[in-house]
C-alpha cells in the first residue's frame, strides 16, 4: 500500500512538473505574438528640444546689435524680433532638414548676429536641431523653386503656430507682419492676399520669395540674402 501512494505521489510530482512547463510555454509564446509597444524616443525628443528652443535665452548681445542696426526700435520691438527669431528655430526644427525661407528682414538681422557668437550658436543647433543650421542666401538656393517653396512651408508652419487659417487668412502671422510692423527699411512686406498657402510661389513684385528689398539681413544694402535667407541642413 506504502509503494502504491509513493508511486502515486512521483506521478503527480511529475504530472505538475509538466504542466508548469507547459505553461511557461505558452507564456514565451503569447508574450512573443504580443506587438510590443515602441517607446516614443523621437517624440519625446522633439518635446525636448521644442520646448529647449522656447525656454532659451538669446544672448543680450543680439539685441543690441539689431538696435545698432535699426536704431528706432524700442525694447519692446526688440522682443518681438527675438520672439520672432524663437519661432523661426521653432519651424526649421519642425521640418526637419527641409528649407525654411526667412519670411523677415529684421528677424534675419538677429538670426545673422546670433551666428556671429560662433560656439554659442552651434550649440543651439546642435541642442534643439541635431544638426547645424547653415544661414543660406536666396542665390544658393538649391533649385529655382525651392527658395519659394521655403517661403511658402514658413507660411504654413506660422499660421499654424499661431490658429490662422492659411488660405483665408484675417491677420498676418508674426515673421510675414513684424517688418512692416516695425517700419523696417527695405524689409520684407506681405500682405493677406497672398498664394503662399495654394502654390508656394511668390508674387511677381516679391524678390525671390515675396521679401523685398537686398542685403545680409541687417540693411538694405550690399549682397547677402538677396531678399531673404532660408535655414538649410
Amino acid at each position: 500500500m506504502y509503494g502504491m501512494f509513493k508511486w502515486v505521489a512521483e506521478a503527480s510530482d511529475i504530472l505538475l512538473f509538466f504542466l508548469y512547463l507547459s505553461f511557461l510555454l505558452f507564456f514565451s509564446l503569447f508574450q512573443a505574438k504580443r506587438p510590443r509597444k515602441r517607446r516614443p524616443r523621437k517624440s519625446a525628443q522633439n518635446g525636448y528640444r521644442s520646448a529647449f528652443i522656447n525656454e532659451f535665452a538669446f544672448p543680450d548681445s543680439i539685441k543690441e546689435q539689431v538696435r545698432n542696426h535699426y536704431p528706432h526700435l524700442s525694447d519692446e520691438h526688440l522682443r518681438l524680433v527675438m520672439q520672432g527669431l524663437s519661432q523661426y528655430f521653432q519651424f526649421c526644427h519642425m521640418s526637419g532638414r527641409e528649407e525654411v525661407s526667412m519670411p523677415s528682414r529684421v528677424v534675419d538681422c538677429a538670426w545673422h548676429e546670433f551666428i556671429l557668437i560662433t560656439r554659442s550658436y552651434e550649440r543651439f543647433c546642435w541642442s534643439t536641431m541635431g544638426r547645424f543650421l547653415h544661414h543660406v542666401p536666396a542665390s544658393e538656393a538649391s533649385s529655382p523653386t525651392s527658395f519659394a517653396e521655403g517661403i511658402s512651408r514658413a507660411w504654413r508652419l506660422a499660421c499654424d503656430w499661431e490658429g490662422i487659417n492659411q488660405y483665408s487668412p484675417e491677420r498676418l502671422p508674426l515673421l510675414f507682419a513684424i517688418d512692416s510692423a516695425l517700419k523696417i527699411p527695405a524689409g520684407f512686406n506681405h500682405v493677406l492676399d497672398n498664394d503662399y498657402a495654394i502654390s508656394g510661389e511668390q508674387h511677381d513684385d516679391a524678390s525671390e520669395g515675396g521679401c523685398g528689398g537686398d542685403g545680409d539681413g541687417c540693411s538694405g544694402d550690399g549682397g547677402g540674402c538677396g531678399g531673404g535667407c532660408g535655414g538649410g541642413g
